[in-house]
């Protein structure tokens, strides 16, 4: 459940800070880039469905434990594939400003964190019912 609000969070978070020397307020140039920016709402969607597979997970329904184990690597996908190549993009304040640079910021670390919940989460509860499936079979009596 924490993954999921941290991947929300992070939505509305500053990712990618832009600074110029050692500022990033810049008269006039968006310095900060929030999740939102990034990805729209795609991992708050994720967290929407990881939150409902868990619910079904934790009722022992097999499904929802491969949805959820599912979601985790669409969370993991998303912050990969479309955050980390955007890590060092300083965008047209590089054009503008020498000695640009521009880098991770606190929504990354919740994105990050939040994915790696749901790894765990996804992953431990795939785990535990692979365990579930072959019980083991009552000790044969003795005579």
């Amino acid at each position: 459940m924490t993954g999921a609000f941290l991947l929300v969070l992070s939505t509305f978070t500053t990712v990618v800070e832009i600074r110029v020397l050692t500022t990033s307020d810049l008269a006039g140039q968006d310095t900060r880039i929030s999740g939102g920016e990034l990805h729209g709402i795609a991992l708050i969607m994720v967290a929407v469905v990881a939150l409902v597979m868990l619910a079904g997970a934790l009722r022992g329904v097999r499904p929802a434990i491969t949805g959820l184990a599912a979601t985790r690597l669409l969370a993991l996908g998303l912050v990969i594939g479309l955050d980390v190549p955007e890590l060092d993009n300083a965008g047209s304040v590089a054009q503008l400003y020498e000695n640009v640079s521009a880098g991770a910021s606190t929504g990354f670390s919740y994105e990050l964190i939040g994915a790696a919940l749901l790894v765990l989460a996804g992953g431990g509860l795939l785990v535990l019912s692979r365990g579930d499936q072959n019980p083991a079979s009552p000790p044969a009596p003795s005579r």
